[in-house]
């Protein structure tokens, strides 16, 4: 049962990351700007909190699940959450840019593990 939980969480992590990958990194790429518009903007942040609040979660079932930088992760959603008003949106870009690639990884493998046990 757990592990349907923890197969679900990753899902959703894995949704989230190709949300951010076909709107936010996709108009990066296109326009080869600095700066994301309003609503890739808030897309790639409420993406980011919801991986970061599963990653939580994960970590509470699972304090050693193999996730690199989760900590980080789940202190930017943190972020993103209760400090809202002072994210610099140039923070974003870096992230999504360079770090989620990996992340997707990550969750691919992990999802593989749980469906093959």
């Amino acid at each position: 049962m757990e592990n349907n939980k923890q197969l679900k969480l990753l899902t959703d992590i894995l949704t989230s990351i190709e949300e951010i990958e076909l709107y936010a990194i996709k108009e990066i790429h296109t326009n080869k700007k600095e700066f994301l518009s309003v609503p890739a903007q808030r897309l790639a942040e409420r993406n980011l909190e919801i991986i970061g609040e599963a990653i939580n979660n994960l970590i509470k079932m699972n304090p050693n699940i193999n996730i690199n930088d989760k900590r980080k992760i789940v202190n930017l959603r943190n972020k993103l959450i209760h400090d809202y008003d002072g994210v610099d949106p140039q923070l974003i870009i870096p992230i999504i840019d360079e770090k989620l690639q990996l992340l997707k990884i990550e969750i691919l493998n992990l999802i593989e593990k749980y469906t093959t046990n």
